[in-house]
């Protein structure tokens, strides 16, 4: 089986590097473009939000965020339920910073469901449940 060339002409070639010229560096590309979010503007529902906390579950700060996810790096999810032992104990085997380490230091004995229970009981915050009636 013989295959042919995958090479454009020069008109070719040029026009599709004027295009990707024309996309930038920080578009998306035509294809896709139906994956672009479309942010609301004041007046519109959603269009007065704050966007400091985007993505931020109410009840979290981004550091909450960043942090959970950080120590859930270090834990074998699987594994929980677990006592604060076995905690600190995933957490040195999959060699986490000492940061997380020194926290988990201050974990007091008790059983843990999952990451959430060990971030809370460590003393940050975590997802407030939703009211659904609302």
């Amino acid at each position: 089986m013989q295959r042919g060339t995958s090479r454009h002409g020069r008109a070719v070639d040029d026009e599709l590097s004027s295009e990707m010229r024309q996309m930038g560096a920080n578009t998306t590309p035509r294809a896709e473009s139906w994956r672009d979010p479309e942010i609301p503007v004041e007046g519109e529902a959603g269009g007065d939000m704050p966007t400091s906390n985007i993505g931020t579950p109410q009840g979290m700060s981004k550091g909450d965020v960043d942090g959970r996810s950080q120590l859930a790096r270090f834990l074998d999810t699987g594994k929980l339920p677990a006592n604060a032992d076995s905690i600190r104990g995933m957490a040195y085997s999959h060699n986490a910073p000492d940061a997380v380490l020194d926290e988990l230091e201050q974990l007091p004995d008790g059983l843990y469901e999952n990451v959430s229970d060990v971030w809370r009981t460590l003393g940050h915050g975590v997802e407030e449940p939703r009211n659904i009636d609302e």
